[in-house]
């Protein structure tokens, strides 16, 4: 029996509110009051597949083994499912199938549609006071300030307002964990505020939404997504309270929590930010939102004051597309790297900065920083390492980074015997002290927006080997891309490492090349002054000194 939509699901929300069918509800999650907030409905019980949960409640009803399901009348009950199981609606239908058939369904968000969600949105914006922002103040919004190219960007760009005379602030749902300790450094060098809000409990948040929110706002709060109002709420109250002139976001989860709460906080100007394609390019992050994510993109970026930039023009096409705008629509507003020194190291202390690592003493480093994702081919990089080896087996592969396919590499590493000849560094603080020992760095995504390391290992003057994929191409000084390859061309690859492992005067002549290349491109000022050519058609003026 397939998920029950439209008259279907009308008639049996109907059944189930006046008492004729009761209501089971698969799995016991954080947002269950969320979900039943959005749709309220008379819940007889829950069933998870966690025997810890069973015999015990949720949200006063009791929590039994999924097995309770076989002695229930099928045309007498009904199971919810929520919509972000997504990639498991399908196991779990045909698992009820087995049992019954049973009637399911996902919530529907009862109150206001979201294909409502941009009227709702604009005739608040409209009403709302958007000259109240205070001048010269700005808050910048992650989820987390993790090590990756995005978080390094926004750090770059709330340092660069703060010279320019801003008030920034950078406010995040959690603490920066220690290997991320570098971007709170930078931020407190610039004088930038770091604040960390968390978002409500599940036994408060009803509390909290009511206490901070006028009832249309609050309504306007049913046709998102359970799993975001969280963290819109927390973050409404923040910027109701600093009353910003300008709010910026990047990354999508992040762009679209920051919008939602921007405009219900009065905020005048928005700016949110794509860092790479559009979002339906990473299933393994975003199963069954993205359709979500779409739609509320296109409520904001519908209203007045609220912009979309890009930091590739790949990434801006993908996005224009994604969300039906034309082509050309989105601004692109260039990565940063700030200023870099190569160091002079003396050889004791090159031996002891490859001891902390463990990485043999004369070997040429070939490094790679990366998530260990699938759109980054990790295990490509390892391919392409064993072929270098047959022509230089002193090379040594070095890979920063974590994900999902870990096991997958160091497998494929032992398949190919270059175990003893990559070192797997996971999550590395100083990557600049790893590109200014290493030979060269690789990089072997199979798309990309504009990812960051090759940047930072230009400003040191490190050659850079890579793939092929719109923005990495396009980011990489003209005397690098002839050894550019297609992703999924390894021989190619490993033949243009060779070519400049080989020869020690051609990487000499490329560095200050290199160099000056992202001086003239890639700076921290540019960055800014790019934002601000973006939101001065809001007509924002720089604060000066």
């Amino acid at each position: 029996m397939p998920l029950l939509v439209d008259d279907a699901l009308a008639a049996l929300l109907q059944d189930i509110r006046h008492g004729r069918v009761g209501l089971v509800v698969w799995g016991v999650l954080p947002h269950n009051d969320l979900f039943l907030w959005q749709c309220p409905l008379p819940v007889a019980y829950y069933v998870d597949d966690n025997p810890e949960l069973w015999g015990g409640t949720c949200l006063n009803r009791p929590v039994r083994d999924p097995a309770a399901l076989r002695d229930e009348e099928p045309g007498a009950v009904a199971v919810c499912l929520h919509r972000h199981l997504g990639p498991y609606l399908e196991q779990l239908g045909r698992h009820l199938d087995a049992i019954g058939p049973f009637r399911y369904f996902v919530p529907p968000r009862i109150g206001a549609d979201p294909a409502d969600l941009a009227g709702l949105l604009a005739d608040w914006r409209r009403r709302s006071d958007r000259g109240s922002g205070v001048r010269g103040v700005a808050v910048l919004y992650l989820e987390r300030l993790a090590l990756g190219g995005a978080e390094g960007q926004l750090c770059h760009l709330a340092a660069g307002l703060a010279d320019r005379g801003w008030s920034a602030t950078m406010v995040l749902d959690r603490p920066v964990p220690p290997d991320a300790a570098r971007y709170g450094r930078e931020l407190d060098r610039h004088g930038v505020g770091c604040v960390v809000i968390g978002q409500p409990s599940a036994t408060d948040w009803h509390a909290r939404l009511m206490a901070t929110l006028e009832p249309e706002a609050a309504r306007l709060l049913r046709p998102l997504p359970p799993w975001l109002l969280p963290q819109i709420l927390a973050l409404i109250g923040f910027l109701r309270q600093v009353r910003p002139e300008l709010a910026i976001g990047f990354l999508d989860r992040p762009n679209l929590i920051l919008g939602v709460a921007a405009v219900l906080a009065g905020v005048p100007r928005v700016l949110l930010s794509g860092r790479n394609v559009d979002p339906t390019h990473f299933p393994h992050f975003f199963q069954g939102q993205t359709a979500d994510f779409r739609v509320i993109y296109r409520a904001l970026l519908a209203l007045d004051g609220v912009w979309f930039s890009a930091n590739a023009e790949v990434g801006a096409r993908s996005y224009d597309a994604w969300l039906g705008r034309p082509e050309g629509q989105t601004p692109v507003i260039a990565n940063a790297v700030a200023t870099m020194t190569p160091p002079r190291r003396s050889a004791r202390a090159r031996a002891a900065l490859r001891a902390r690592w463990a990485l043999p003493t004369e070997a040429s480093l070939v490094l790679g920083v990366f998530r260990l994702e699938p759109e980054k081919q990790p295990t490509r990089f390892v391919e392409v390492l064993a072929r270098l080896r047959t022509h230089r087996p002193e090379v040594h592969g070095v890979i920063c980074g974590t994900g999902s396919l870990t096991a997958r590499v160091q497998t494929r590493a032992d398949e190919l015997g270059v175990s003893e000849a990559l070192s797997l560094l996971g999550a590395v603080d100083d990557i600049p002290a790893l590109l200014a020992e290493a030979t060269l760095l690789l990089h072997v995504s199979h798309f990309e927006g504009t990812p960051n390391v090759l940047l930072e290992a230009q400003s040191l003057g490190l050659p850079v080997v890579s793939t092929r994929t719109g923005g990495s191409e396009a980011i990489l000084a003209p005397a690098l891309r002839p050894y550019c390859r297609e992703p999924d061309d390894s021989d190619g690859l490993a033949q243009a490492c060779l070519a400049l492992i080989t020869d020690d005067a051609l990487r000499r002549r490329l560095a200050p090349r290199l160099r000056r290349f992202i001086r003239r491109r890639h700076t921290v000022d540019r960055l800014v002054n790019e934002t601000l050519a973006v939101v001065e058609r809001f007509h924002i003026g720089e604060r000066k000194e």
